[in-house]
């Protein structure tokens, strides 16, 4: 029997169970690598394409639908101007949700209360931001080496860009 490993234990390893408090503040266990993923929205399911879990998701939201073999999956939007569709998102029978910062913590409740494992993340206000949650989707869903992947191609395309624009002017 073991216990959790926390993110950065299992950053190396991508070994389940993973347990991470998210931006609700409750600590979120997923308990084995997740076959069926429902994301809310299109970051999370950009993230979830580009670290090589796409086969993994079966649930996004109308605004992800650009992505390449998005409409093949259940689109847990709501009617009008609801963004997510709690009836859709249970519908998919997802062993792990993925909500953006943007998600009513009254949504994620209401999942939960459903008897879904739900992560919500932070607000990603800097490219350190975006790489962090890029590792814990790939530790969360069993793609670390996807993760590490996608990161590293960032990271040289970010340096890339502040090389280039090093000597720039700055315009106010």
């Amino acid at each position: 029997d073991r216990s959790p490993a926390t993110v950065q234990e299992s950053a190396a390893t991508c070994e389940f169970p993973v347990t991470v408090a998210d931006a609700t503040g409750t600590e979120v266990t997923v308990e084995e690598r997740p076959e069926r993923v429902t994301t809310l929205s299109p970051s999370a399911a950009q993230t979830m394409w580009e670290i090589g879990g796409r086969s993994q998701v079966v649930g996004v939201t109308r605004y992800g639908a650009y992505l390449e073999g998005a409409d093949a999956k259940t689109n847990v939007s709501g009617a009008g101007n609801a963004v997510i569709s709690v009836e859709k998102v249970v519908g998919t029978e997802p062993d792990l949700v993925l909500a953006p910062n943007v998600v009513p913590n009254e949504t994620v409740s209401s999942l939960r209360n459903a008897g879904l494992t739900v992560v919500k993340f932070e607000a990603a206000t800097s490219v350190d931001d975006v790489r962090t949650k890029t590792t814990l989707v790939g530790n969360l869903t069993g793609n670390c080496e996807g993760a590490a992947t996608a990161n590293e191609w960032m990271t040289r395309n970010v340096r890339a860009a502040e090389n280039a624009t090093a000597d720039a002017d700055r315009p106010r």
